[in-house]
């Protein structure tokens, strides 16, 4: 594929960036790294998108798609599985932080939030696993905070980066991480807590995955998921700077709202046990599997079109602090607001849904029993032309 990256004066990329930005648009051309097209929204098998950007933050032609049915965002083209392994292992790290051996991927604030939301089912039996750990931090974090209070829990991780592997063993003094995924690295073991913090927007394919995780969860166990949040350009700011484009990248192949993320959990029999704005969620498998989505297409595509270009109107004019404390829960209230309404509305749905259910049942009765009339009525008919003929 020519021209796959694109050049432009409002992308700041270093030389090492660029350098291996040229080298992965060479494996990509020479098949070496092989894409797929998307035509269907993973979710919900609908073919109609909208196109939110048409490349990502590092100037590589990918489009962001919004669903304009269930409102969920994914990537294309995207890599395939095998290639998406090699592009983990040898161009994650360099383009998407412009380093070759980061030293910290969380700094301590994130890890103290995961730490706080997580605490509560946190004790001394507790096995834990970091799924894509990173540099570790928040296994350094925990081991940190938690060693005194629960000496005998036991905590993992595991990273498809080699080098960054040897780097958290070698910090750590012990073998605590392992390379590869969670089935390579620990094939057999069961955990109390499986942790996926900005990982499971690097899936693939969700559905297989979580399928597969819930093999490797122990009874009453939880499921961790945290991934960036679309409507977190105000956490965000000195990353994303109000600018949509910033926000993607081609190592995203689905970009989640708590509503999107939510549906797909939910329909693979997980319930949420606690959520909160930043996209993070506390799950456990319960066996009921709802199929039923939210869209979150409108909030999304009001958020896009008219939300963010609102923001960037206002910041030109007002340091970020003000922006934040007029708009923010300005905001906030609208999307409770929305939500709130489609709520309702799927509760009148079902409401009048199960009104004619109901009233079909009343008349298959009434059918029913008008039949069992008739057939009796001939029967006993019959009868009396058989004693008349007696």
């Amino acid at each position: 594929m020519k021209d796959f990256f694109y050049q432009n004066e409002s992308i700041e990329l270093n030389e090492l960036q660029l350098g291996y930005l040229s080298k992965l648009e060479g494996d990509i051309f020479s098949k070496r790294l092989k894409l797929i097209e998307r035509d269907k929204c993973y979710q919900c098998n609908h073919d109609k998108f909208d196109s939110l950007a048409k490349h990502d933050r590092h100037g590589l032609k990918v489009e962001s798609l919004l669903c304009r049915q269930c409102g969920l965002i994914s990537t294309s083209p995207i890599f395939n599985q095998d290639s998406l392994e090699v592009f983990y292992d040898e161009f994650y790290v360099p383009i998407n932080y412009g380093v070759e051996k980061p030293e910290h991927l969380y700094n301590k604030d994130q890890c103290r939030n995961i730490f706080l939301f997580l605490d509560e089912v946190l004790d001394e039996k507790l096995s834990l696993i970091d799924v894509g750990c990173g540099t570790g931090d928040l296994l350094k974090y925990f081991k940190e905070n938690l060693s005194d209070r629960f000496p005998a829990m036991k905590m993992r991780g595991c990273e498809y980066n080699s080098a960054l592997t040897k780097e958290i063993n070698r910090q750590l003094k012990e073998e605590l991480v392992f390379h590869g995924g969670i089935d390579q690295a620990f094939p057999e073991e069961k955990f109390d807590l499986i942790i996926l913090s900005h990982v499971f927007e690097h899936i693939v394919d969700p559905r297989i995955y979580l399928k597969k995780l819930k093999q490797r969860l122990k009874k009453n166990s939880y499921l961790y998921i945290e991934v960036p949040s679309l409507f977190g350009h105000f956490q965000n700011y000195h990353n994303y700077k109000l600018e949509l484009q910033k926000f993607f990248t081609i190592a995203h192949i689905f970009n989640f709202t708590n509503v999107t993320l939510r549906n797909l959990l939910e329909s693979e029999g997980f319930r949420v046990i606690k959520s909160d704005s930043h996209v993070r969620m506390l799950v456990q498998y319960s066996g009921e599997y709802n199929t039923d989505f939210t869209s979150d297409y409108f909030p999304t595509k009001f958020y896009v079109d008219n939300t963010l270009p609102k923001l960037r109107r206002i910041n030109e004019e007002d340091n970020f602090v003000a922006l934040q404390e007029r708009v923010l829960p300005y905001y906030q209230a609208i999307q409770i607001e929305k939500l709130s309404e489609q709520k309702k509305k799927r509760i009148e749905l079902k409401r009048e849904v199960d009104s004619a259910n109901k009233k079909n049942q009343i008349l298959k009765d009434k059918i029913y029993h008008h039949r069992r009339d008739i057939r009796f009525g001939n029967l006993i008919r019959k009868i009396l032309r058989i004693l008349k003929i007696g």
